[in-house]
């Protein structure tokens, strides 16, 4: 018998057994390429987001039916997410319910440039944040409130949008 011949079935039942943590580090890396380089899925943010982009409407009303709508931040170094927004008036606004714990309107902060994904629909735009100035911006911030418990069905009074970081989004 060769050298090694009787150790032969022990190595190779080694070299045939599943490595169950490799497969899934090499499955989590493959999902986290995946999710870095494409659009926002569910929960998971994304990356740059795809299509044309086209100029921007002047009625925001063919939204009403789009419940989740993907926002684009950091141009540099695209970070895109799903989220709710809301037409009030001729303007489309985005509410982050933990506001500087959200690190999209983080992004929003740092630059104000975004994209914004309704449908199959992509548009520059420029993120303006309201609500800062309670007296100034009363009024329109009641008007997107309304338009989020009127769209999502959420409690008039005591909604996450009120507490929110909320922005309007407006022609670059």
């Amino acid at each position: 018998m060769p050298l090694g011949e009787s150790n032969r079935p022990a190595l190779m039942e080694r070299i045939d057994k599943p490595r169950p943590k490799f497969r899934a580090a090499a499955i989590a890396l493959a999902a986290a390429i995946c999710l870095s380089a494409c659009e926002p899925l569910f929960i998971f943010p994304g990356g740059e987001l795809a299509g044309d982009e086209v100029p921007p409407p002047d009625n925001w009303e063919f939204s009403r039916d789009v419940a989740t709508v993907q926002l684009e931040t950091r141009p540099a170094a695209p970070y895109s997410v799903n989220v709710w927004g809301v037409h009030a008036g001729a303007d489309f606004y985005v509410a982050a319910s933990d506001g500087a714990g959200s690190r999209w309107a983080q992004a929003i902060e740092a630059d104000p440039l975004v994209r914004l994904k309704v449908g199959d629909k992509l548009f520059a735009l420029t993120a303006a944040r309201i609500g800062e100035d309670p007296e100034a911006d009363d009024a329109e911030m009641t008007q997107v409130v309304n338009a989020y418990v009127e769209k999502y069905n959420v409690e008039t009074e005591d909604n996450f949008v009120a507490g929110a970081w909320v922005y309007r989004l407006q022609r670059r």
